[in-house]
């Protein structure tokens, strides 16, 4: 299929967006590319671009991606290390720190 974006485009943008939303972690360098990816991407296809953070545990999930619409060349939103889809480009894109630990308590309750 010919896409819109190169797959180092796709990394640029992303590692763009990481730095303006300021995530912690790294990008892996890891990009992936989804013909038909997810009815909230414009166009459907996406690339998904890998993070990780250091996490406590090494059995804890640490990856997160940020996915990048190929028709648009715009971040679409970001799937946390939890699945949840966050969008820190729009106010209220998402879960506070606050309402996750109200949701799942804090991280000495999963002791």
């Amino acid at each position: 299929m010919k896409t819109n974006l190169t797959e180092k485009e796709a990394l640029l943008i992303a590692q763009e967006y990481k730095d303006k939303y300021e995530f912690y972690g790294q990008l892996t360098g890891e990009v992936r590319f989804y013909e038909k990816f997810s009815k909230n991407v414009k166009g459907f296809t996406a690339w998904l671009v890998i993070g990780k953070i250091e996490t406590l545990s090494p059995k804890d999930d640490n990856e997160y991606e940020i996915v990048v619409s190929d028709e648009t060349a715009l971040v679409e939103y970001v799937i946390d290390i939890n699945g949840f889809e966050r969008y820190p480009h729009i106010e209220d894109g998402g879960l506070t720190e606050e309402e996750i630990k109200e949701l799942f308590g804090e991280d000495d309750d999963l002791d």
